[in-house]
């Protein structure tokens, strides 16, 4: 059985659902910046836990 507090949560959580397509849609171009910028450091964090010296232009 559905009670008030949980049909409230499900309404916010699709509330948030909603904001959050409206800021990826608005900042496509940032987060593929982040997203690359992020690839870049955890290959290069992965390597230097190998123990492997890379240059960045090459990562």
């Amino acid at each position: 059985m559905l009670t008030p507090e949980i049909v409230q949560m499900v309404s916010s959580i699709h509330e948030h659902k909603g904001k959050q397509e409206l800021f990826l849609e608005a900042n496509v171009d940032e987060l593929k910046t982040l997203l690359e910028v992020a690839l870049i450091q955890s290959t290069g964090a992965s390597n230097r836990i190998e123990g492997i010296s890379t240059g960045y232009v090459r990562v």
